[in-house]
């Protein structure tokens, strides 16, 4: 593993840590994800945080996840036909049973999870909330 993606893992790591979830909000993640990242890292940094939340013991708590989300949304959120996460957002939403708001049957997000997903792409939310 080359030391720049041991940086990103690191950096990434530490901005999805329960303990740094549990004092930041979600703009102050995002802008933590912005001074962290230049942009043209964010697909490669993105594509990361696609496969954790798809292996749920590797991002097993709902904040953690629910922060994994978020970003994948808001890093293309200006036009979300051009997000390159859209297709997986699709699958992630597609029905599925949930049992106990746990994934069940192959499914990867828990109810919980789904809502704020289909939250997040179905309504406007201001740019900037002050």
């Amino acid at each position: 593993m080359s030391t720049h993606s041991t940086n990103s893992y690191t950096h990434t790591n530490r901005l999805l840590s329960e303990e740094s979830l549990g004092i930041c909000s979600l703009e102050s993640l995002t802008a933590a994800f912005h001074r962290q990242y230049a942009k043209q890292d964010w697909f490669r940094v993105l594509n990361a945080l696609v496969v954790l939340v798809q292996m749920r013991d590797l991002l097993p708590a709902p904040p953690q996840r629910l922060a994994a989300l978020f970003l994948l949304y808001e890093a293309y959120r200006a036009d979300l036909s051009l997000n390159p996460f859209s297709h997986f957002f699709a699958e992630l939403l597609r029905p599925g049973v949930v049992v106990d708001d746990q994934p069940a049957n192959g499914r990867t997000l828990s109810a919980i999870e789904e809502w704020f997903l289909s939250q997040l792409l179905t309504t406007s939310i201001p740019r900037d909330v002050s």
